[in-house]
Formats: C-alpha cells, structure tokens, sequence
C-alpha cells in the first residue's frame, strides 16, 4: 500500500460552499503508513513532521526499517520551501465523466491541492481542471508566484534505509 499523510480540514466547493471532504491524503513530510494515525493527522498551519535520524540528519525520499520492522517514510524533500501537491487518492480520475461530484450541487471536482510553505501546510482548495495538470503530483511554487510542475518526483526512487 503506499504511504500517506492526512490533513483534517472542510474543503469548501468552490461553487456551492459546501464540504466536499474533510481528509486529504497527500503524499509529502512523514508518513508512518496507509492508515490514519491520530498523532500524524495534521490542520491548517500545522508544522510538516519529518523523521530524523539519531545523526540529526533529514533523509529526503527513503522509506525506514528498524530491526527489520517497516517503519515510515519520509516522503519529499524538506529542503523544499514552496509547493503544492494533490490528493491524487480521493480524486485521481484519468476521465473526467469518473470525477467525484459535490455532495450538494453536483459540480465535477478537479481535484484537491495543499500548499506548503517553509514546511506549514497554508491552504487547501478544491483546483479546477485548467488550474493544474491532473498528470502531475507535485508544483515547485516559485519567487514570482509561478508554478513549476515536478513531473520527475512522481513514483521518485525510495531506498530503504535500516536502523536510522
């Protein structure tokens, strides 16, 4: 099963203002596995955990096994400072006419984004279509406010590093 982190927060349709979801799954910052743990279930403004190593370094894409147990991953890279990523698990449909729909008014929904910025998650938004490539997980957001789409970090290489 891959690996997750979750935010708790209402994901307001963009046209009815309705919640469309509560959880997003994102794949960035630590995640100890599949399911939700309520000590790893971030909100709005919260810091992004990262596991540490007992050196004090911060491995960047690497999943963790100690005494042969799995034990997480860290997925991304924390040197980062500005990027959005998608939930690509709830919403990740290659046709549109499979798009999930707002529980109130039926709307298709694109999808949903999280912005991150020095590590604290800033926003979370229900994306349209023309907003961001649905072919694409992770966005660089850049000085100028552009964003970069980093299509080489989807399905990144992840060693695994034993007894950190």
């Amino acid at each position: 099963m891959p690996h997750y982190a979750y935010l708790h927060s209402d994901v307001p349709c963009p046209h009815c203002n309705a919640t469309v979801t509560d959880t997003i799954m994102f794949q960035w910052g630590f995640s100890c596995g599949f399911g939700i743990r309520n000590e790893y279930v971030y909100h709005l403004h919260d810091q992004l955990y990262w596991k540490t190593c007992q050196d004090g370094t911060i491995p960047a894409w690497v999943y963790f096994e100690n005494d042969g147990q799995k034990a997480g991953t860290n997925l991304g890279d924390p040197s980062i400072h500005h990027l959005i990523t998608r939930d690509t698990f709830q919403f990740e449909r290659n046709d549109p006419t499979e798009r999930k729909r707002c529980p109130t008014c039926g709307i298709p929904i694109a999808g949903v984004a999280i912005e991150i910025k020095n590590n604290t998650i800033l926003k979370v938004w229900v994306y349209t279509s023309e907003e961001l490539d649905q072919t694409v997980d992770y966005y660089i957001v850049e000085e100028n406010g552009k964003i970069r789409p980093m299509r080489e970090w989807d399905d990144h290489f992840m060693p695994v590093m034993k007894d950190c």
